[in-house]
């Protein structure tokens, strides 16, 4: 199933919807003193497809055709980190044993970092077997991250902690 996510009533959370429109879900009410910005995720083409918890208690996502990193707190407040290589079309993400959030970089064949307080150094970034190999998802497991490849493999990343 494909979700997307749709423009928010005042006041409420947004309402999810599977691709062809239908409603999955409704909305919670927001508290209060929620600040919910970023007009960016509803963007047209900003595409958010994957999300993962962050060590520092946030939400954090990719945004493939926006090419950027998004990171959203448990109030609400959204924060979008671009990506300094041009079409990385990042995709999936995963929080890394070194207290770092990892991603893919589909359009590029590599895998990125990004620190919780939002920096994403290029040397932070690491080809993986090609170009054209096209990393999707990630997940991290015994201090190493684990990607799989649409060229049909896996990739393991050691990490230092």
């Amino acid at each position: 199933m494909n979700i997307t996510a749709v423009p928010a009533a005042p006041g409420r959370a947004q309402a999810v919807h599977d691709r062809l429109g239908a409603p999955l879900a409704d909305p919670a009410p927001l508290p209060a003193d929620a600040e919910v910005s970023g007009d960016w995720v509803r963007a047209p083409g900003a595409f958010p497809s994957a999300i993962a918890a962050g060590p520092d208690g946030a939400m954090w996502f990719t945004l493939n055709q926006g090419n950027a990193i998004g990171r959203i707190t448990m109030d609400g407040r959204t924060t979008a980190y671009p990506l300094p290589t041009e079409a990385a079309a990042p995709v999936g993400i995963a929080a890394g044993p070194d207290g770092a959030l990892w991603f893919t970089e589909w359009g590029r064949g590599r895998v990125g970092r990004i620190t919780v307080d939002g920096t994403i150094a290029s040397y932070d970034s690491y080809d993986l077997s090609s170009p054209a190999c096209e990393p999707h998802g990630i997940a991290s497991s015994g201090g190493a991250l684990w990607c799989a490849l649409e060229t049909g493999s896996l990739a393991r990343i050691e990490v230092s902690e």
